[in-house]
């Protein structure tokens, strides 16, 4: 079962997340500016509705947990024959006592929930701060490649002005003419097109950051995004298969959800041993007498 060290995660990102209110002013200075991939991450755990509406969630499930301890409340009422010589419960108090380990087995469906929502959240922490990582990085790169398709366009342009007048001066035939009119155009379609990937790149990331949408993200050129280790630095493929089915956040949600349909099936079993109810009060049997006893 995979519970404390991902419950230590759990908690270490939810208090993150929390301090970001603090951080809120220094993170909107820095998206007027050129965001690096830190005040990026900021922005999505602070702002992404994805994370909002999950961590939504966690209460309702905690308080789940708060109604499955509660226990059965006792009954207090009065009781009056109304026959002749009937018999007077002038207080009465009753309680029942549930059997089986129905309470017990209620609260354990709650605490596995709770940590099935906890997995969840973090869940998705972990996909949005992978999604920023790679919508940072195909902006920058999507930039950079639309600086050199630019330079390239300028490069053709005036390749192609300066053909157009040696044609007029007969310098240039016109089968070399429509050549570089070929390239010059195929480079304007390039650039067109790494546009329109650039435009919804810009849109996506600004999605994933909960900003809006036709904000034009300002982020740090792509040279500055260099690797911190190497490929061969990297354990065998085996030793990583290994961590990652060890760390599947996934593989956690389907254990938890194991935990959920166990502890259902338990207290369905309980459910069917009947509970106690106990009773008792002061009871004066006949309205003839003044006599008074004890009924349970």
């Amino acid at each position: 079962m995979i519970n404390k060290p991902i419950y230590t995660v759990l908690l270490t990102i939810v208090f993150l997340f929390n301090i970001q209110a603090c951080l809120a002013e220094n993170i909107e200075q820095g998206s007027a500016q050129a965001l690096d991939l830190q005040n990026a991450l900021d922005l999505a755990m602070k702002n992404n509705h994805h994370i909002r509406s999950a961590l939504a969630t966690l209460p309702i499930a905690q308080a789940s947990l708060i109604i499955a301890k509660y226990r059965p409340n006792p009954f207090f009422g009065t009781n009056n024959e109304a026959v002749k010589g009937g018999s007077l419960h002038p207080a009465e108090l009753w309680q029942t006592f549930e059997t089986g380990k129905k309470r017990h087995w209620r609260v354990q469906i709650a605490k596995e929930q709770i940590s099935k929502t906890e997995l969840e959240i973090a869940k998705m922490m972990w996909e949005i701060h992978t999604k920023v990582h790679v919508g940072y990085a195909d902006l920058a790169i999507g930039h950079e490649l639309y600086d050199l398709t630019s330079e390239r366009v300028s490069f053709y342009k005036s390749l192609f002005n300066s053909a157009e007048k040696r044609f007029k001066a007969g310098d240039l035939s016109k089968l070399e003419l429509e050549r570089v009119k070929i390239q010059y155009l195929t480079v304007e379609n390039e650039l067109s097109e790494l546009d329109g990937k650039l435009k919804k790149a810009n849109v996506e990331f600004n999605h994933l950051l909960g900003n809006e949408v036709k904000e034009e993200a300002t982020i740090k050129k792509a040279e500055t995004l260099i690797p911190h280790s190497k490929l061969e630095n990297y354990p065998g493929i085996s030793d990583i298969l290994g961590e990652a089915f060890s760390k599947r956040l996934e593989i956690a949600i389907l254990e938890r959800e194991y935990g959920i349909a166990r502890a259902q099936l338990k207290k369905a079993k309980s459910d069917r041993i009947p509970n106690l109810l106990i009773g008792g009060g002061p009871v004066r049997p006949s309205y003839r007498d003044g006599i008074w006893g004890l009924f349970y």
